[in-house]
């Protein structure tokens, strides 16, 4: 099943199985299965809440939809202008009532009915209500009991390939970056992609949530969580602080040949962490970070931290601040994990 799982993905076999379920339950009811499965294969979601919550405001949805159908069947017979009127009236019905989220389904039941439909239209629109409420409720409920889908692997990978790309060009755009010889527009979309990137994992974490008002959790699976979060929020910070870095100017006026090959040095350096976040820093990086320490704290006390005008900082001085800033971030992080592999230990010994 595993293997099974992993070749088709878990959405797919639910909404085969829904399928095989719903059309079952009509076959052995003796009602036509293509309305419900129909609204089975559509109406399975990537959460349980969003099923249910979906669910709510389909049925009513699909109800406008079978009655205007058959409304419209009953005056203007199996013709392309009842077709029509079907999808426009009930798409504008269902936003006027505020159930978008059933606008498909709606249609697709008010379209699909009419060329099935006999003269008996009340007896029509509560069977095709009936397949389409069968349909609803299959696939909710195999959404909710059927392999429940686990985020932690996506979300947890999702922050490790933030962290590497972050590496990644800091480790490519170093001399670049010091001697003032950027070119933003590669830089843009490198630092786009890692944006990206957060706010997928962002919708997963919250997919997460949503998924445990319906399933049970373990203690270690909360912990697990909450050092995601954590992470992530500690990747977005070091995202924001990457993007001040590299929309500076690209003019470098005080900087000796032997202090850029410190900053090129310390920055090459940020990068070899970013690459294992979750490990101890060595003492070798702590020694060029406080290089680069040093330097901030003499610009700082000299003239030259300002520009000409004196109303902002030169650049010198936002690169070596941002690059203390994001030191700081992922060594917060490493002593985070740190920490809790101490009290995971703790906790097995007793």
């Amino acid at each position: 099943m595993k293997r099974l799982t992993n070749l088709l993905g878990s959405r797919i076999l639910k909404t085969g199985l829904a399928v095989f379920i719903t059309a079952s339950i009509c076959h052995l009811l003796g009602l036509s299965s293509i309305f419900a499965v129909v609204t089975a294969i559509v109406t399975i979601e990537p959460t349980v809440s969003d099923s249910i919550r979906k669910g709510i405001v389909r049925l009513p949805a699909s109800a406008i939809g079978a009655g205007i159908s058959m409304t419209c069947a009953s005056l203007l017979g199996d013709a392309p202008i009842t077709y029509t009127l079907s999808a426009i009236l009930t798409i504008f019905l269902c936003h006027k009532f505020k159930l978008d989220a059933g606008i498909l389904v709606a249609t697709l039941t008010a379209v699909t009915m009419i060329p099935f439909t006999p003269d008996h239209y009340l007896f029509a629109f509560f069977t095709r209500l009936g397949t389409t409420t069968i349909g609803l409720f299959v696939s909710t409920i195999v959404n909710l009991l059927i392999l429940p889908p686990d985020y932690s692997k996506r979300i947890t990978q999702n922050i490790l390939d933030g962290y590497e790309n972050c590496s990644i060009i800091l480790s490519e755009q170093s001399t670049n970056l010091v001697k003032g010889t950027l070119t933003y527009n590669h830089l843009e979309s490198q630092l786009s992609m890692i944006e990206k990137t957060i706010k997928d994992t962002l919708v997963l974490c919250e997919y997460k949530r949503e998924e445990w008002k319906y399933h049970r959790f373990t203690k270690k699976e909360e912990d697990l969580f909450q050092f995601e979060c954590n992470h992530l929020k500690t990747l977005k910070q070091i995202h924001n602080h990457m993007q001040n870095l590299f929309n500076v100017p690209n003019d470098r006026k005080f900087w000796c040949e032997k202090e850029e090959l410190k900053v090129i040095t310390g920055v090459r350096a940020l990068s070899n962490v970013l690459k294992n976040p979750l490990c101890p820093t060595s003492n070798n990086h702590l020694l060029l970070i406080n290089e680069l320490d040093k330097l901030f704290i003499e610009a700082k006390g000299s003239k030259q931290q300002y520009t000409d005008s004196g109303t902002r900082f030169v650049p010198e001085m936002i690169i070596l601040f941002e690059i203390i800033t994001i030191n700081d971030l992922i060594i917060e992080v490493a002593n985070r994990s740190t920490q809790n592999t101490s009290e995971s230990r703790s906790k097995i010994e007793a």
